[in-house]
Parts: C-alpha cells; structure tokens; sequence
C-alpha cells in the first residue's frame, strides 16, 4: 500500500496537507456513517497511512524503505538525525564528540485515539526500538497533547552506556462526523419540530457518552444554542468539564395538508 495515495497526497506535501486530506477522507469513510467491510477496511488504511505521514520519523523511514536504498545521510537520519544533514551533524556528532556519554536522539510518533477515550482515558502499546512500551492516557486528554516517557528513545549511537533518549508521543484525535470539540465543549446540532420550538417540549439526542434528555424552552428561534453543563469534556487533573452545546434546528419538510391548514388559521387570527 502506497500511504501517499491512500491520502490523495503528493510524495512532497507538508503536515498541513496530509492532515487536510486526513480530515477529508476521514469526512467520506468514516465507519459511523458508512457499513461494509470495503469502507472498513479503507478507513482503516487511511488511519494507518495518516500514522505514519503526520509522524516525521516514521515517514522518513517510510521514505527510505521505499526508495529502493540509502545514502550516508539517509542510514544517519535513521539514527536520530534530520533532513538537515549538515546542521544535524554539527549538533548531534559534535555533541557525542564533546561529551560521549550524551543521551540519545529522542524519538516521536503519534498516538491515533477518539474524543471517548477523552472521556475515559486510553491504553496503548507502542513498538520502539523492537520493545513494547505501555502507555495510560489519562481522562481529559487533548489533541496535540505531548507525552514524554523519559529513557525510551534512541540509544546513543557512539555509547552503548549513555542513556537513551526520551520517547515523544503526540495524541491525534480521531475527528468526528457527529461532534465538534471547542475548548472544552461539544457542539452539535439536532432537529426539532417546529410545533416543539414554539410551545417547548422534551426531546433526547446522542452524545459520546450516550443519548440524554434535554427541554426545549418555548418560543425557541431556528439556530437556539442550548447549553448543558457537565457533559462536554473532561478536565485533566480536574473533576469539572466542560459543556454540551446543542443548536436547534428545525425543518417544514413533510407538513400534512391538515398541519398546513391549522398554520393559515394562525396567519388568518394574526389579521384579525
């Protein structure tokens, strides 16, 4: 599988490129909106390929294997050096020169995770330098959060005592067709019939954490946001949240003759 063409994206695009054509395709397959295993199956190539390309280690080496062999630069890059072959040589062999028993280069990537695991926190195994590292994500997290697992990084190339370096992960939120994360809230948008935005009424919708109830306040105009605190996104380290932020929306589409009937009586009072 060519990851470039999984994302509809040239070989030269840039983090902001691949993240739009992430979003996009993610828009299209998404398995909530979508059922078969063809879109299954292509959704999940598109999470695989969006892994490895928004990670800037993980590309480069998904380059090099790709490009048929390897220079000097590209074997160095692969030990912790960048595509700044002659800044990175001063600055990394001139540091283990100087001092030998410098920490390793450290190493990135990122983890793919959903706004329930903000809800809930997540587990995850990354495989690094061929170990397995466990990693809790805890309760509250946030897209482009950073996790530092100190000692979990690259070795020191020219010292095998030296200590390694760290091991960065990056959390990348799934984006979601139904929901739309704000700060700490989450918004999203629900049909109402008109008869409910103009006497009020009762009526539950689907969150991350499951349908609620909400009341819908009488003489409500089209596009009403409703505010419901406490249900929106956990806060790290905090037993608050944010909230959940409903626009109201309603449609005449499917009025029966006798619904419209009633509607011109109401016009016909107005005049009286």
């Amino acid at each position: 599988m060519n990851y470039y063409q999984t994302l509809n994206v040239a070989e030269t695009a840039s983090k902001d490129e691949i993240k739009q054509a992430y979003r996009k395709l993610v828009k299209q397959y998404h398995p909530d909106k979508n059922i078969g295993e063809d879109t299954k199956k292509k959704f999940q190539e598109i999470q695989e390929a969006y892994e490895t390309l928004s990670d800037e280690n993980k590309r480069q080496n998904y380059d090099l294997r790709n490009s048929g062999g390897g220079s000097l630069e590209d074997l160095l890059r692969q030990w912790g050096f960048n595509s700044n072959f002659a800044s990175d040589f001063d600055t990394n062999f001139g540091r283990y020169s100087g001092n030998p028993n410098a920490k390793g280069p450290d190493i990135r990537v990122n983890a793919m995770l959903t706004i329930r695991d903000i809800y809930e926190g997540s587990n995850r195994q990354f495989n690094i330098n061929g170990k397995i590292v466990p990693v809790s994500f805890p309760r509250g997290i946030r897209d482009g959060m950073v996790f530092k697992m100190a000692g979990f990084g690259a070795p020191n190339q020219f010292n095998s005592n030296a200590q390694p370096g760290d091991l960065l992960i990056t959390v990348n939120i799934t984006p979601s067709l139904d929901y739309v994360i704000q700060g700490n809230d989450i918004w999203l948008e629900t049909s109402v019939k008109f008869y409910d935005m103009i006497l009020g009424g009762k009526q539950e919708i689907e969150t991350p954490t499951g349908r609620i109830s909400f009341t819908i306040p009488e003489k409500s105009a089209p596009g009403k946001v409703l505010r419901i605190p406490g249900k929106g996104l956990p806060i790290m380290n905090s037993t608050e949240s944010g909230s959940i932020l409903i626009k109201l929306n309603t449609t005449f589409h499917g009025l029966k003759d006798s619904q419209i009937l009633l509607i011109n009586k109401i016009k016909e009072l107005e005049h009286d």
